[in-house]
């Protein structure tokens, strides 16, 4: 069975070579050309170790021309009665509020360049004072 081994690795290296090939398109060098063959010529030598396997003939299957055509009859269809649509009552979302608006308040000294702030930005500036 050494034999199924050097195919296998002949193969594989087939495999690479056509890849090679495929990959390089029309820039493919002849020396690859020349290794594929060379690689197909070595598996046809395996190949004739192999034992031989009896081919059992088969007849060719021999598809009929007419096929029956399969047709599915629709049943009637039963009238349905559309169902009596029910009154919906609207329903009731209670309105979101939206949040307030930071109070501006007006900085004392109306000469500053940044006369109006926020309600934040006082906070912020009385920590600050405070941490001083």
């Amino acid at each position: 069975m050494d034999e199924i081994k050097s195919m296998l690795r002949e193969v594989l290296e087939l495999e690479g070579l056509l890849m090679v090939a495929d990959s390089r398109g029309d820039e493919t060098p002849d020396a690859v050309f020349t290794l594929i063959k060379e690689k197909i010529e070595q598996l046809r030598e395996y190949t004739s170790c192999l034992p031989d396997v009896a081919v059992d003939e088969q007849e060719p299957v021999v598809e009929p021309e007419d096929e029956p055509e399969y047709v599915l009859e629709a049943e009637p269809e039963e009238e349905i009665e559309p169902e009596p649509e029910e009154e919906l009552e609207p329903e009731i979302v209670p309105e979101i509020e939206a949040e307030p608006e930071p109070e501006i308040i007006k900085n004392v000294d109306e000469t500053a360049p940044e006369a109006i702030i926020t309600l934040d930005e006082a906070f912020i500036r009385n920590k600050a004072k405070d941490l001083k």
